[in-house]
Order: C-alpha cells, then sequence, then structure tokens
C-alpha cells in the first residue's frame, strides 16, 4: 500500500513545476517567502510587484492538477490500510531521500517528526509530535504531504505548516484521533500560489494560529476540513 503510495504521488511535482514554467525563478522565491500578506497594508512601499507578475504567469491548471493527485494517492492509501489491523504495529523508522525530499515512514509508537526536509511522512499509530514545516511546500518543494492514521498527536509551528501551499501543494490527513493544532501564522488549510489542505477526521480537535490560516487563499486555495468531533478553533488570539 505504501510503495503504491509512493509510485501515485511520484508524478505531482513535474505537474507542480510545469505551473511555475512561465514564472521568474526569483519572483517564485519572493512570493513563496512572503508571509505577511494577511496584514494590513496602507502604504506604496508595501506593494510586492512580483505578486502580480507570478499571478499572471502562473498555469493554474496544472498546478490543480497536481493537487487532485496528492489528495487522491492520499486517500487511497487511507482507505487501504484502515481495511488493516493497525492496533499492534511496532515502533519502527523507515526514511529514504527522493529525489523531490524524504519520505518518513513511522510505525505505531510515540514518534517525533521534524517535516522540514520531507517529501511524504506516513505515520501508522501512536500520540505523534509533528514539529516545523510539516505538510508545508515551498518553492524549493513543490509538494509537500502527511497522512496519520491514528493517535491523539500534536501539530506545533512557528513557520507556515499543518496544509500550506505556498508555491505549490501541502496536504495534511489526520484521519482520527485528538488533535492539537497550534501554529503562528501560515497554517492549517492556506494556499498561496498554491493549494493548502488540512483534513481532520475525527476526534475532538484544537485549532489555534495567529493569522493567515484555517482555509485562507491568496491566489491560490486554502482548505480546513474536519469531518466530526467537538472541536475548538481560534485565530488572532
Amino acid at each position: 500500500i505504501l510503495g503504491r503510495l509512493v509510485l501515485n504521488i511520484g508524478v505531482a511535482p513535474r505537474w507542480a513545476e510545469l505551473a511555475f514554467r512561465n514564472v521568474d525563478g526569483n519572483d517564485r522565491a519572493v512570493v513563496a517567502r512572503r508571509f505577511d500578506v494577511g496584514e494590513e497594508m496602507v502604504d506604496a512601499s508595501d506593494y510586492c510587484p512580483e505578486m502580480d507578475d507570478v499571478a499572471q504567469a502562473i498555469d493554474e491548471a496544472s498546478l490543480w492538477y497536481a493537487g487532485q493527485i496528492c489528495v487522491q494517492a492520499l486517500d487511497d492509501a487511507r482507505v487501504a490500510l484502515a481495511r488493516l489491523d493497525m492496533m499492534d504495529v511496532p515502533p519502527y523508522e523507515v526514511d529514504w531521500e527522493s529525489p523531490y525530499g524524504w519520505i518518513r515512514i513511522r510505525g505505531g509508537g510515540d514518534d517525533t517528526v521534524l517535516g522540514d526536509d520531507a517529501l511524504l511522512i506516513v505515520d501508522l499509530g501512536g500520540n505523534d509530535r509533528h514539529w516545523g514545516a510539516v505538510a508545508s511546500s515551498a518553492n524549493h518543494r513543490s509538494i509537500v504531504l502527511l497522512l496519520d492514521l491514528g493517535g491523539n498527536d500534536s501539530y506545533a509551528s512557528d513557520v507556515p505548516g499543518q496544509g500550506a501551499g505556498l508555491c505549490g501543494v501541502g496536504i495534511l490527513i489526520d484521519a482520527a484521533g485528538d488533535e492539537s493544532y497550534v501554529a503562528d501564522r501560515y497554517a492549517q488549510g492556506v494556499g498561496q500560489f498554491g493549494l493548502g489542505l488540512c483534513a481532520d477526521l475525527g476526534g475532538d480537535d484544537e485549532y489555534r494560529v495567529g493569522y493567515s490560516g484555517q482555509g485562507c487563499g491568496y491566489f491560490g486555495v486554502g482548505l480546513l476540513l474536519d469531518a466530526a468531533g467537538d472541536d475548538e478553533y481560534s485565530l488572532l488570539a
């Protein structure tokens, strides 16, 4: 199942990069690192011409297709793995460096995972801690994905993460458990010239972010989807 997941997402980086084939590389780097778009801008010095230039040149159809590939591949893997008995999965770690970033597989233990350099993280169980830029794309990493199947997990970041699509695709799917999502900004479903998706499918969850999150798009698509549970949301607090 996991091998098939890796194969299925393998074509997505190509489509994501095709989306920026007519975009100046320096402009792409500028807009991917600009994390203040949600702040009030009051004078001409705040104007970022690179935003307009990228908006005119990007191929959105290719970018959204890359996002569709990733969402379908992750959900197919989630459904297939849910048919297995995952209660007795032992703790283990598998790390493999692909051309597009690290693939990190974790078993049933209570893991601490730093997502800053990963293409794909899959965790099969346990109460895990996910730190940093998990499920957050950037101009140099156009696809970043995370699938967590169970456990009461915590996500914390002072950088964009938890489903942030910055000039690419960032997807987080957490299938079960009571989760805590905490971030400063640009998290929990935010897209800036990209697709950012944070999908939590069960449990009583807490979402806290400073600003630009919980379903936010700047020249992009940001989605926060919570399917069940007694949840709490906090923004600008």
